[in-house]
């Protein structure tokens, strides 16, 4: 097992993995977006990424700040669709 801050500059040191789990996982998006692309490369050719995560609809339902706040900005960090939609357009994945 290799845990690793995603968002350094070489988490797994240009190693890549037959199997690569994100369970629940949150990084900070960056503005060149280096967290997902490390994700994407750590997955070996023909290797699986599995992403897991929680379904962030009810985050983005209004609320009454008076009464409620959120401690979680999902729109600050990478989900399943900035992942999904990453697969789709990288033609190395």
């Amino acid at each position: 097992m290799v845990r690793s801050d995603i968002n350094e500059p070489s988490p797994f040191a240009a190693q890549t993995y037959d199997l690569v789990s994100l369970q629940y996982g949150s990084f900070t998006r960056t503005p060149d977006d280096r967290g997902l692309r490390n994700l994407l490369d750590a997955v070996a050719p023909g290797g699986t990424l599995l992403a897991v995560h929680h379904d962030l609809a009810a985050m983005r339902e209004p609320v009454d700040v008076t009464t409620t706040t959120r401690l979680y900005d999902p729109d600050a960090y990478v989900g399943v669709d900035a992942i999904a939609a990453a697969l789709r357009t990288d033609p190395q994945t």
